[in-house]
Formats: C-alpha cells, structure tokens, sequence
C-alpha cells in the first residue's frame, strides 16, 4: 500500500531513521498486511545502518522467532540474522543464546529448499561454544553431527575426532563407543587418528580387564605396519604406535630388575649368565628395534633410557654378587679383579646410552620426561659426574607434540618401566660382550627418519 511505499521512499533518499520509523509505524498499524514480513526487516536493517544496534537486535529477534513460531516463512533472507543474532551473543558471553540461534539456523536449513551455504559452521560453532558451556555430550554430539551430515567440508574429518576429547569427559563406555563409531565411519580417512582409536581402544579394553586386550594391542601395531610403509602417518599415528610397542620393553624392564641372591654360589652364578645376561640381551634388541621403526622423540629416548638402565642395574648385580665361599684373601683379590673386568665395561656402556638420551634431547633442541628421568638416573648412579636437573630452571611443558584434535599424547596410559620416580632402577647396566653403544636416532635436523615396520 501507500504507506509500505512512502516508507521505502524514505531509503531512496537517503533518510534512514525515518525509513525505519515508518516501517515500524507500518507494522503497528497494517498487522495482517501481506507485507508485513519485508516491513519487519526493512524497519530492523535500517536501525542497524544508522547504528540503532539495540533496536535493531530486538527487532531481529523477534523476526527470527516469529519465523520459529511459524508466523513468518523461512527464507534466504533470513539466514544471516540468525548468524548476525548468535554471533552477537557470542560477543556478548551469553551463550546459551547463540548456541540457541546456531542451531535454529541448522535446523531451519536443513528443511528449506535451498540450504544456506554457512549453515554447516553454525553446527559447528555450537559444538565449539557447548565446549565453554561445559555440555561435553551436546559438544560431541553437534561436531560428530555436523562432520556425518558434511563430510564434503574440508574440516570434516578434523571436527569429527575433535569430539573424542568431550565424549572421554562424559564417560569411557560413550569414549567406546565413539572410537568404534569412528573406525567404522572413516576408517583409514587419516591414518593418525585410526592408529589413535585403536590405541585408545586397547587402553580402554586393559584397563577394564578385557581378555581381549592383547588382541587390540596387537591391531594398533598392525594399522601402523598397514599405513607406515606408504608414508602415510604423522607424527602423531606413529607416537601412539611407538606407545604401544613400548609396552612389553617396559614390562620386560621391570621383570629384569627383580632379582634376589642366595648363599648358594651356583645359584647366584646361573642367576647372572644363565638368567640375568641372556635378557639383558634380549632387552637391547627389543630396544634397538623400537628405536629403528618408530622415528618417535619420546619413545626412542624412552628405549635408549631403558637400554642404559639395564646396563647399569646388570652392572649392579655384579657389584652386590655375594662373595664365594672358602676363599682364601689372595683368591678374593683375584675374584673381585676379574669381576671389576666384567662390570666397569658394562657399566660404561650403561652411562654411554643414557648420554645419548641427552645428546639426541640437545640435537632436537626439545626435552621429555625420559630426558628428566636420564638426568636424574645419571645424578643418582654417578653423583660426582652428573647434577641433577633444577625444576626452577627450566620451564615445564605439557608435551612435546604439536597441539593436535584428539587424545594428548598416550603417554600417561602407558605403563612406565618399574623405577620411575620413587621406584627408580638402581644403577642401569650395560652387557659385558664388548658391543659397541646404539646410536641415538638422528636429530629432527636434516632428512627425517622415516617409519619402519615393526616385527
């Protein structure tokens, strides 16, 4: 009508407020008028332009919820207002209200005959902002949601194992869960996450007691054998397999410090060369064989820690061996010489593989908890050589990984090798057969390490 028209004449030349005025005087006095609807945005969007900001908000608010109501038909027009109104509480830390209007405008795309493009983001930004309000399940539920119902957007995948993180905080069962819902859904999308749930899976399974276990441990392995040889895997598919493969050289760590001598001089020979030697073998090719497939910081200096502690706790033994029996002084003279031939050898050695645990810790200018370890090791067995390490000094860090979307590195779900912290391992050892010290992985200088296959 008139009226509509000498309103939108107010655009034309300019008058903005009086556009907006007469708009809202419009719909004051024409309710039921078919025009009604452009009148309500007209009247909002002009209050915006001239930065009548409160009036404006109001009036879109009320545009939006008489869309929801259903007094007004969704539209393209529409779509904007309910991002402008959500990102406008946002800014304002209410919200409850914009995750309210980001999920509107989804819901309302997804029935109309032409979606709105920016209607997947505002899934996604109300998964992202139920994470400030604390609602781990409505966060993990609105990212899962929008990478399934979008797997054509470019963070589809990314969003998805974003939302491990909030289901582990709602419980292990929907963790579960969800690490086999994605398994199934994406597979081998990205190789790091894939070896991520199935290690994950494996933490969950051992730590509930399952007899499947070693089962799930052993497919973490397999997944990384599948996807290294392609050069498919990062940093982070192979920090996870490295965590799983450490597992037994921790386990066969703790059982080779457990030992006990007795007053039977046989017993106490067969317990060092025939039981004691052949694991401590044993353990440095496990050691040499995790360092080799697994280009991993943390678990290559996590093997070289163990190998040395080895060294040096077998070169503990032969110091603490009780002395034979019906020796004479002259004879015991001889025997601790010959003994002291055999142990400062490996206990050499024990010292040279912890130094290279700090040596590759300089090379690739970071530090680990095993570097921590090593130092206190080395403080511990040789206090005149080495000092310990002074907390105040150095800054502490979280990890050593780049921040990534999912599980932080496994490394607290992996048992550590007994003698860490309290439980230290006495002096590490090395094996007297004049083998020459492992090498330490090269620094992250130069060309990387590649993955390799473990066995």
């Amino acid at each position: 009508g008139a009226a509509f028209k000498m309103a939108a004449q107010y655009i034309e030349d300019g008058k903005r407020e009086e556009a907006a005025e007469a708009f809202l005087a419009f719909m004051t006095d024409f309710p039921n008028s078919q025009h009604i609807k452009k009148a309500h945005y007209n009247a909002a969007n002009n209050f915006e332009i001239i930065g009548a900001l409160e009036r404006a908000n109001g009036l879109f608010k009320d545009y939006i919820d008489r869309i929801e109501s259903g007094t007004y038909e969704a539209d393209d027009q529409a779509w904007p207002i309910y991002e402008r109104i959500a990102h406008n509480y946002a800014s304002a830390l209410e919200l409850d209200e914009a995750v309210r209007y980001f999920e509107m405008l989804y819901q309302r795309s997804g029935s109309a005959a032409k979606p709105y493009e920016n209607a997947p983001a505002a899934l996604y930004n109300a998964g992202f902002l139920r994470i400030g309000l604390g609602d781990n399940r409505g966060a993990a539920e609105n990212l899962e949601k929008y990478a399934e119902e979008n797997r054509d957007q470019l963070d589809a995948e990314s969003a998805m194992w974003s939302a491990a993180d909030q289901w582990k905080l709602v419980s292990t069962d929907e963790a579960k869960r969800f690490y086999e819902r994605y398994l199934q859904s994406w597979g081998g999308t990205n190789p790091d996450h894939a070896i991520a749930s199935y290690y994950e899976l494996a933490t969950i399974a051992e730590e509930a007691g399952d007899p499947r276990a070693p089962d799930a441990w052993a497919r973490v392995l397999e997944s990384y054998n599948e996807f290294a040889p392609g050069g498919q895997l990062g940093p982070l598919g192979v920090h996870y397999a490295a965590a799983a493969a450490f597992r037994p050289v921790a386990a066969a760590f703790a059982e080779f410090k457990q030992y006990e001598f007795t007053s039977d001089d046989n017993k106490n020979a067969t317990l060092i060369n025939e039981i004691k030697k052949p694991a401590l073998y044993a353990l440095e090719t496990q050691c040499l064989e995790l360092i080799k497939a697994f280009p991993d910081f943390d678990y290559s200096s996590a093997a070289l820690y163990t190998l040395g502690a080895s060294y040096l706790s077998f070169a503990k033994m032969l110091f603490e061996v009780p002395e034979p029996a019906d020796m004479d002084e002259e004879m015991l003279d001889m025997y601790y010489e010959a003994l002291d031939e055999l142990r400062i050898p490996v206990e050499d050695k024990g010292k040279a593989r912890l130094q290279a645990v700090l040596e590759k810790a300089e090379g690739a200018k970071r530090w680990s908890d095993w570097t921590t370890k090593t130092v206190d090791f080395l403080a511990q067995s040789f206090p005149s050589e080495f000092a310990r390490e002074v907390p105040e000094i150095r800054g502490v860090g979280d990890s050593t990984l780049l921040p990534m979307a999912g599980p932080m590195s496994p490394v607290s779900a992996v048992a550590e090798p007994a003698g860490s912290g309290a439980d230290q391992p006495t002096p590490p050892a090395a094996p007297a057969d004049g083998s020459s010290v492992p090498e330490a992985p090269p620094a992250d200088g130069g060309q990387a390490p590649q993955p390799g296959v473990w066995q």
